[in-house]
């Protein structure tokens, strides 16, 4: 049998595991306070650090003025045992051609996608593909500004498309049932 919230509760306990490990000093000087335990870290805010996105830089052009910029890569994963995404902000200049490739990292059983939306538009984005859409938990909007299928552990997908020409943070999710709420990110678009 497959119990994927017991695989999650052994990794949650794994990872406490691991902190406490990283965290024993011998000599006793400089001691900081002990962690707190596994079910108290769930329910902290999390630390500046911690909280930090992983960030990727737009690239800088080398071109003139009016020329063509260079194509944006922006590799970006999901695990379907965390339920995050490993890159939530990136940043693009406006009109400019992005490539994205989105794996779905095993292990794990759920299926991920990327959906870049319109500003303010993840909720109610989100109950209309559950609403509207049984199968691959996609559905064209004018509210959805580029995507990639969705793809079961262990695949990838890709697309291209152009940022947005108005500057301002542009919100990315996982469209399947439940996961936006965690999964998403930030696509910040500059002048």
């Amino acid at each position: 049998m497959n119990y994927p919230f017991m695989r999650v509760t052994i990794c949650a306990g794994a990872v406490a595991l691991v902190i406490s490990a990283c965290d024993n000093d011998k000599s006793g000087a400089d001691k900081a306070p002990a962690k707190p335990s596994v079910s108290s870290v769930t329910q902290l805010p999390p630390t500046p650090e911690a909280a930090a996105p992983a960030v990727a830089a737009a690239p800088q052009p080398v071109a003139e003025a009016g020329a063509e910029q260079p194509t944006a890569e922006l590799k970006i994963a999901a695990s379907g045992v965390t339920m995050v995404f490993d890159v939530t902000r990136f940043a693009v200049t406006a009109g400019q051609s992005v490539h994205v490739v989105f794996d779905n990292r095993p292990p794990g059983a759920l299926p991920h996608n990327w959906v870049l939306l319109k500003p303010g538009k993840e909720a109610s984005y989100a109950a209309f593909v559950v609403e509207k859409v049984k199968e691959d938990y996609y559905a064209d909007s004018p509210d959805v500004l580029a995507h990639v299928a969705m793809a079961r552990p262990g695949e990838k997908t890709e697309t291209t498309f152009r940022s947005p020409s108005e500057p301002g943070d542009y919100p990315y999710i996982c469209s399947f049932p439940g996961h936006y709420v965690m999964m998403k990110g930030v696509l910040h678009v500059t002048r």
